[in-house]
């Protein structure tokens, strides 16, 4: 049998950029594994029920990765899932 993983990562860093309009988040990722950035407004939810952000699947292709969200996204919570 065999047994994979996905390996841990960390969000690096998450700010509001210089124009104010754009939420923009880094995490450590793993070149060639897929990502999605998951949002939601009840930080109490579980997890696995917090939709997808609006980017869809982000595929790193460096050990960290980056995505700008507008600030006019419906979610207050954001989170990072690898598949």
């Amino acid at each position: 049998s065999v047994l994979i993983t996905v390996s841990p990562f960390s969000i690096t860093s998450e700010a509001v950029d210089a124009t104010g309009t754009n939420f923009v988040l880094t995490w450590e990722s793993v070149p060639g594994l897929t990502y999605h950035v998951i949002g939601t407004n009840d930080a109490s939810a579980a997890r696995s029920l917090w939709p997808d952000a609006g980017t869809g699947a982000i595929m790193a292709t460096d050990t960290t990765t980056t995505v700008t969200l507008p600030m006019s996204a419906p979610f207050n919570f954001f989170d990072v899932k690898g598949d």
